[in-house]
């Protein structure tokens, strides 16, 4: 593009960060879409473009994180730093589970697929296998994977103790659902959308937590551009209609479940690992001793 596209593709991506610095995944789709070929400008100029949309977002995650001494503020960094390497399987899964809700825009394209490029759909599948099978994917709340999807996943039986039989499943049909998907789209909307999910899910691994609040409105997002963007999809209303539905129904299942929960003691004092040393917060009334004073890391057992 050119640079005032990239000026003003730089100023939404500095906006995103200032917001949630998570968001520094759309600097992928914000740079490649500056370096693709547009028969106008060079190589160098399109580098130029990219760096320069670029950089004042980069420029903002660091000052971040050299102010918080991490990537997260401090409040935080005691249990969210860190990495899932479960999260690229779930993202998977959750396109395997929620493409179900597309299936009338993406079956064509998975067809076409199979007669055509078969050994591309076996690939795709084998990753989908490799993303479900190398990491640990059984509920567990002490490694972050819990809430959502994986709230009736561990009803489950486990294979070898470490993996969810569902993702063996869903995992390889998410990522040949995308992968059949981006086949039918043009190059250029194919190179951004990759990079968008590839940005997306690397960031979104870079924490303890995989939840699937933080993963779902991509998905579902990258579903419907990826439906929207198919050629020639038959007219099928009712299947549509009837695939739309079932996929409300299991998010509001999932949604009803998570509601559903204890009751929450509004007189509880917040975690000592979620404030910083020497924070304060309103003592509660007829707490008896406790302290409106933030104990030290020290007395927080280290936290």
């Amino acid at each position: 593009g050119s640079a005032a596209d990239a000026v003003r593709c730089g100023a939404a991506l500095l906006a995103l960060v200032l917001v949630r610095q998570a968001h520094a995944w759309a600097a992928a789709p914000v740079a490649l879409a500056c370096l693709w070929p547009d028969g106008r400008s060079s190589l160098r100029a399109r580098m130029l473009h990219a760096a320069g949309a670029v950089l004042p977002a980069a420029l903002a995650v660091t000052a971040f994180v050299a102010t918080w001494r991490g990537l997260v503020p401090p409040r935080f960094q005691s249990d969210v730093s860190g990495w899932n390497a479960a999260t690229p399987a779930f993202i998977a899964l959750q396109f395997g589970v929620f493409g179900l809700a597309f299936l009338p825009w993406l079956w064509p394209a998975m067809r076409e697929l199979w007669f055509r490029q078969r050994g591309l759909l076996l690939a795709s599948a084998v990753a989908g296998l490799a993303l479900a099978a190398l990491p640990a994917t059984t509920s567990d709340q002490a490694a972050g994977r819990y809430s959502g999807l994986w709230g009736p996943l561990a009803a489950m039986p486990t294979l070898l103790g470490r993996t969810n039989p569902a993702f063996l499943l869903a995992c390889p049909a998410g990522v040949v659902a995308v992968v059949a998907a981006l086949r039918r789209v043009d190059a250029r909307s194919a190179w951004i959308l990759a990079g968008s999910l590839l940005g997306f899910t690397l960031a979104m691994s870079a924490t303890a937590y995989s939840w699937q609040r933080y993963h779902e409105p991509f998905v579902l997002l990258m579903l419907a551009a990826l439906a929207g963007m198919q050629p020639g999809v038959p007219e099928k209303l009712r299947a549509r209609v009837a695939c739309i539905a079932a996929a409300v129904a299991l998010l509001g299942a999932v949604s009803w479940k998570s509601f559903s929960g204890p009751p929450i003691d509004r007189s509880e004092q917040p975690s000592p690992r979620h404030l910083h040393p020497g924070e304060r917060f309103p003592a509660t009334p007829g707490v008896g001793s406790q302290s409106n004073t933030m104990p030290s890391a020290a007395a927080a057992g280290g936290q």
